[in-house]
């Protein structure tokens, strides 16, 4: 699958990323998220 020898390519190139910086950065755009809809609502 060529594909497949794509994404790795693409993997070698970027940095990987720690699962803790992951985990800190979706916490923070989902307290945004609930900010917004209790703004709205």
């Amino acid at each position: 699958m060529p594909h497949l020898t794509k994404l790795r390519r693409w993997e070698s190139k970027e940095p990987p990323v720690p699962a803790s910086w992951l985990c800190t950065a979706l916490e923070g755009h989902a307290r945004q998220v609930i900010a917004t809809i209790s703004h709205t609502s």
